[in-house]
């Protein structure tokens, strides 16, 4: 290697900023969140493997490059190519979701997945800004003052580590990598460091005090002035050709796994650090800066409806638990949808895995009127405090009062609960006028019971603090139609997040709505929400209503347009709940069936026997209902639906409960 003379400044007219290029290494499998900032040149990694249409990010695939290896350098392959076609006076590379924090914030928390990082759960406007990610200014200031740019170090000897391994430093934790989590052989970084020895021994001795020491520095992130930068490409990729040399003349290399491969991507961290404590020593001006792990930072697309014509756009919110939940929900959807109807359903989520989507995909596949499809509120409110009343209601209850703005191109949208099941086609209460108001939806029964009972001081809390025109208009908000349109003309998003924020409302979004909508709500028929006596609870309040109200309740519970089970427990744990038997004759038609089952048989053989159940049913629900239960063997019913006499099923839930 070449001596050479690090301290030569960058040569620019007065007042003028230097280039810098910071490239943003992408996947081709994922499109990801990107920035907006001049400085940043975001790249496809491995675009030589891209068989997508119509990309306009650029890729590495062209002029000199390497980026048929993106499965062994990861987004070394970006670092090659912008070192062998690009020019700029500094040359930077960072990750879809690592980046530089250039602010003085930073958060205070590593992450679990990767404990070297600061983390933060999502890449969005808010934390762009927080880290000064976004504000080319800062970055050219700051840039300008060093001649390299590297993660902060963070002291190895402070990582949680399985029992029996000791980590002093980096040359105790690289073996530590070896044996527990297996990504790199460390005979072949002991390899790599007889080969620097020999090919650069100005670095060698440098890289034995920086691994004989404790503070990381790594992941391949790094800003350079351009001589550094060259004098490091050329280090490093001779340093990997050697590996590969090592590799293919190994018969072991051949076995590798998709972990194991990694030992490229790994040998390049090892040498940022390396490379970086070798320009200190040399009194290169190196400046560390913390390094953000961006745990979601997948682009969240704007959705546009799914169909031109009779388009029926209905939004539910699910966590990944609810997913079986959801399919019979959406079941039921299918079973009575028309034909000449698109049903354009969007949920609301942010932990559904890959494999529940999946799933799902195939109940419609063959349903070419039907989609569903994500979007993860979380982008938008993550960094925003909303109020959760109690252990049973849930931030994501939020959803509701955000859809419209999450889908500023729908001017009406249906929002409904998981909890419930259709008896008739949904474009049915979809297509409802509301063209005069904020809202349609069914007033709320129980809460009607509470105001008559004064549940709680529920009559002063409802003039008082929410200050209703009629208390007893109070709406349930598990069926809502929502005119989106006079909602986003009528109120601005930050007022909706500061309502959101500053209010601690008894039952949080539902309170909320029924404030900001009170006096421009249209009532639509109990039917269209009728919500099931599931407890005695439940049920003293409907029995509690006014009168003329619960007649109507009474008369349609002869065939509901929608059961909605808004209390617990939900009819997968108890299936002697009133209406639990259509949920079941709909559940048995979903591919999570099985896993439907075994849930509640775990919950009920963990908790309570199929005799307490009987004894819970005789004290939870209403007398009437119960004579005609067991009059009709109406639980034998229920268990013999579910677990015919003979099948394997019936044995294994008759073991789970009576061992």
């Amino acid at each position: 290697m070449k001596e050479t003379n690090f301290k030569t400044d960058i040569k620019t007219k007065e007042n003028k900023k230097p280039d810098i290029k910071i490239f943003v290494s992408h996947r081709i499998d994922m499109e990801a969140e990107t920035i907006d900032n001049p400085l940043y040149v975001n790249v496809r990694c491995g675009a030589v493997y891209d068989k997508r249409e119509n990309i306009d990010m650029l890729g590495d695939d062209t002029g000199d490059n390497i980026s048929e290896k993106r499965n062994m350098y990861n987004e070394l392959t970006v670092q090659y190519w912008a070192w062998k076609n690009v020019e700029a006076d500094y040359y930077g590379l960072c990750h879809y979701r690592r980046h530089f924090s250039f602010a003085e914030k930073k958060s205070s928390e590593r992450t679990n997945e990767q404990v070297l990082l600061y983390k933060e759960e999502y890449l969005n406007k808010h934390t762009v800004e927080k880290y000064g990610i976004n504000d080319a200014n800062l970055i050219y200031n700051l840039v300008s003052e060093y001649d390299c740019i590297v993660q902060e170090g963070s002291d190895v000897r402070k990582l949680q580590i399985m029992p029996g391994h000791i980590i002093r430093n980096l040359f105790d934790y690289w073996k530590y990598i070896d044996d527990v989590v297996g990504y790199i052989k460390y005979e072949i970084i002991e390899q790599v460091l007889e080969y620097i020895k020999e090919k650069y021994p100005e670095i060698y001795p440098y890289a034995m005090q920086y691994l004989n020491g404790y503070y990381y520095v790594g992941f391949n992130c790094f800003i350079m002035k351009k001589n550094i930068f060259n004098e490091y490409c050329s280090y490093l990729f001779d340093t990997l050709n050697y590996v590969e040399e090592i590799l293919n003349n190994s018969n072991e290399y051949e076995s590798y796994s998709k972990k194991r491969m990694q030992t490229y991507a790994l040998i390049g961290e090892i040498s940022t650090g390396i490379y970086a404590y070798f320009l200190e020593q040399k009194n290169i001006k190196v400046k560390h800066l913390p390094l953000i792990f961006f745990k979601n930072s997948e682009k969240q697309k704007e959705l546009i409806p799914f169909s031109k014509e009779n388009n029926i756009p209905i939004v539910v919110r699910i966590s990944d638990y609810y997913a079986p939940y959801f399919a019979v929900l959406l079941q039921s959807i299918i079973d009575n949808a028309d034909s000449k109807n698109n049903y354009d359903i969007i949920v609301l989520e942010h932990t559904v895995t890959k494999e529940n989507k999946d799933i799902i995909s195939k109940m419609i596949q063959d349903k070419h009127n039907i989609s569903v499809r994500y979007f993860n509120p979380e982008y938008v409110l993550n960094n925003i405090s909303l109020h959760v009343a109690a252990h049973v209601y849930a931030r994501e209850a939020y959803y509701t009062i955000f859809s419209p703005w999450f889908l500023q191109n729908y001017n009406k949208l249906l929002v409904i609960d998981s909890d419930l099941i259709l008896q008739g086609d949904i474009a049915e209460i979809y297509n409802q006028d509301i063209s005069n108001y904020f809202a349609g939806a069914c007033k709320d029964i129980v809460y009607m019971g509470m105001l008559n009972m004064n549940v709680d001081n529920f009559v002063e809390y409802t003039n008082d603090i929410l200050k209703l025109k009629n208390s007893y208009n109070y709406i349930n908000t598990g069926v809502i139609l929502l005119n989106t349109e006079n909602i986003r003309k009528e109120f601005e998003l930050d007022y909706i997040i500061v309502k959101s924020e500053k209010n601690k409302y008894r039952i949080q979004e539902q309170d909320l709505l029924n404030v900001l909508f009170d006096g421009k709500i249209k009532f639509l028929d109990i039917k269209y929400n009728y919500l099931i006596n599931v407890n005695h609870w439940v049920t003293s309040m409907v029995l509690e209503s006014p009168k003329t109200y619960n007649d109507i309740y009474i008369k349609t519970q002869k065939y509901p347009f929608v059961i909605h089970y808004a209390n617990q427990p939900k009819p997968w744990i108890n299936p002697y709940v009133p209406f639990a038997h259509k949920w079941w004759e709909i559940a048995r038609q979903t591919p999570f069936y099985e896993i439907i089952l075994i849930r509640m048989t775990h919950e009920q053989s963990s908790h309570i026997s199929f005799a307490k159940i009987d004894h819970f049913s005789r004290i939870m629900f209403p007398f009437k209902w119960l004579k005609k239960v067991h009059k009709v063997g109406y639980i034998r019913q229920i268990a013999d639906k579910l677990l015919p006499h003979g099948t394997k099923r019936r044995k294994i839930v008759k073991k789970l409960i009576y061992g």
